[in-house]
């Protein structure tokens, strides 16, 4: 909870609108093919054409 950290109550609001407002999916996503991307660099294995963006 923000209240914890003495968060006033109108930027509480506007970190939920925020938050509210990203692609959380999209983000995790491109998250996951950046790490395979780097993986495949250090460890030399192909990725499927399904992985590289």
């Amino acid at each position: 909870s923000l209240n914890a950290y003495a968060v006033p109550a109108a930027e509480q609001k506007q970190v939920l609108i925020l938050f509210a407002k990203l692609d959380i999916r999209a983000i995790a996503v491109q998250v996951m093919q950046e790490l395979f991307k780097a993986l495949a660099m250090r460890f030399s294995f192909p990725l499927p054409d399904s992985v590289k963006a």
